[in-house]
């Protein structure tokens, strides 16, 4: 499975990066251009009320209880060990119990909704349309985790490209329905509408594919097994709790800016941070297509093939993150300023506490995802929820004392006190990986070369003062790709690994 002996450019992980990045740009563009419409249409207090929603709704999510990860990791050992009958009761087992999860959402979002509004200090001119957008938020977080199954049953057959081929569709839906919808006046019902409906369309895409392709394992709600969820279990509950403090380490700022200080003070902090974390996905693209790929190599035995895979994606994810907090760090300001204008952008010390989130998330990212495709999530589950509770007690002191910037502070400790060290050494242990090698490889050549392209671009700002913005903004990509990326090469890659990267590179250009 993972020596196919074909051309790059038709590998399935060659395939699933090119769609991840095209996802990945689609889902850029959709935000630079919503974003600004939003907050016209909706307002600060508007947007913000909505920002605070998806955080609170993001949580209702979580009731997959981990089998939705379960769905894909199963799907690649079970395939590549043809265990076909044992792999059809599991994701049909789990596809029962989703209807049910779903069905229970749906109910509890239309009674919890007039709670949410006034939890969040919604304004009395949104309460109404804050309850019906709230509703229709849950309802559509009850159709994904109902499509979710079959979306996993793909990724785990590690066909990414159709699962992001399927996820544009559904962002470019999304996209154009919200700017009718607000321009017809709907406000947050539009917004609340027009996800709803995109995703509905996304799961009718991924019941087509799989009624239509060869895979040997079926769907049948017939094959129930109660039993199956209790073998499974363990590895889902740790599976839940760390999609749980995922949700309160990335998506719980918003609800706390929103109970201490109001809807209004989210926006500025919410657009920067859905920028920055945005982002961060240039670098996750890599560990999220390669994830079945950890399954599958790690039940065939195949641990050195492994161990190259793990250091190269954090290597290459950290490279990423690098660039990623270079561009937060000089422009981040000034794009802001420009993009959503001078009264949304937040303060400098916020985007420097964002900046370096970026490197610590994209770096360890990889070594998370390679334990939870291998099995081994225990001690991840531990250091991330040790991870929440410190950064949600450390949020609600720094947010009383010191502002919005208090809350990206408290994530950054939190990480630095935890799962940034403790994951690395985890994935390592469980791969026989020696640390020495992965952290100087995969993260300390990369993120040191942050700084001789800083170094750089102040050179330059001495030499060559602008004042246009756009311009400046030019110069500092352009001093990136020059400085940041040729430095990455010489330094950071192996030769063996420079060799590969020019044959992707070769095939991109090419097909």
């Amino acid at each position: 499975m993972q020596n196919e002996k074909i051309p790059i450019y038709k590998s399935t992980i060659f395939r699933g990066i090119s769609l991840n990045y095209i996802h990945l740009v689609v889902t850029g563009l959709s935000l630079l251009v919503l974003t600004p419409i939003m907050l016209e249409y909706l307002g600060k207090p508007g947007y913000g009320l909505w920002s605070a929603f998806i955080g609170v709704i993001g949580y209702f999510g979580l009731l997959n209880f981990g089998f939705q990860t379960a769905t894909a990791k199963y799907t690649a050992e079970y395939t590549v060990l043809k265990k076909f009958e044992e792999l059809s009761t599991v994701v049909s087992t789990i596809l029962v119990l989703f209807i049910f999860i779903s069905l229970a959402i749906s109910i509890f979002s239309t009674g919890f909704s007039s709670y949410a509004v006034t939890l969040l200090n919604a304004p009395a001119d949104l309460v109404s349309q804050g309850r019906i957008a709230f509703i229709l938020l849950g309802v559509a977080v009850a159709v994904r985790i109902s499509g979710s199954v079959f979306g996993n049953v793909i990724y785990g057959h590690e066909r990414v490209d159709l699962l992001k081929g399927f996820g544009i569709i559904q962002i470019v839906s999304n996209f154009i329905l919200t700017v009718l919808f607000l321009m017809i006046g709907l406000g947050l019902i539009g917004v609340g509408l027009a996800f709803l409906i995109s995703l509905i369309v996304l799961t009718i895409l991924y019941l087509i594919h799989v009624n239509r392709a060869n895979y040997k394992e079926r769907l049948n709600p017939r094959l129930y097994n109660y039993k199956i969820l209790k073998q499974i279990a363990p590895y889902s509950l740790r599976s839940f709790i760390l999609n749980l403090t995922s949700r309160i380490l990335y998506q719980t700022d918003n609800i706390v800016i929103a109970i201490f200080r109001g809807p209004g003070s989210v926006s500025s902090y919410a657009v920067a941070y859905n920028l920055m974390f945005n982002m961060t996905y240039l670098a996750s693209v890599l560990s999220e297509t390669i994830f079945p790929r950890f399954s599958s190599l790690y039940a065939l035995g195949e641990k050195q093939t492994l161990r190259d895979i793990f250091v190269a994606t954090t290597k290459l994810s950290s490279g990423i993150g690098s660039i990623i907090a270079l561009f937060l760090l000089l422009e981040g300001t000034s794009f802001l300023n420009l993009w959503v204008g001078e009264s949304n952008t937040v303060d400098k010390i916020t985007l420097i506490m964002f900046a370096l989130m970026s490197i610590i998330h994209t770096a360890f990212t990889p070594a998370g995802l390679m334990l939870q495709g291998i099995g081994e999530n225990k001690g991840f589950t531990i250091s991330e929820t040790t991870n929440a509770i410190i950064n949600v007690i450390l949020s609600i002191i720094l947010v009383i004392k010191y502002g919005v910037w208090g809350v990206a502070a408290a994530t950054l400790i939190s990480h630095i006190l935890t799962s940034s060290w403790v994951v690395p050494l985890l994935a390592s242990k469980h791969i026989n990986q020696p640390i020495g090698k992965y952290f100087i490889q995969g993260i300390l050549k990369p993120t040191l070369l942050i700084l001789p392209t800083l170094a750089t671009r102040q050179i330059l700002d001495i030499i060559l003062p602008v004042q246009n913005i756009p311009m400046e903004i030019g110069i500092t990509f352009c001093t990136i790709i020059l400085v940041y990326i040729p430095l990455f090469y010489i330094f950071a890659l192996t030769k063996e690994e420079r060799i590969k990267y020019k044959e992707y590179i070769l095939a991109v250009i090419t097909k």
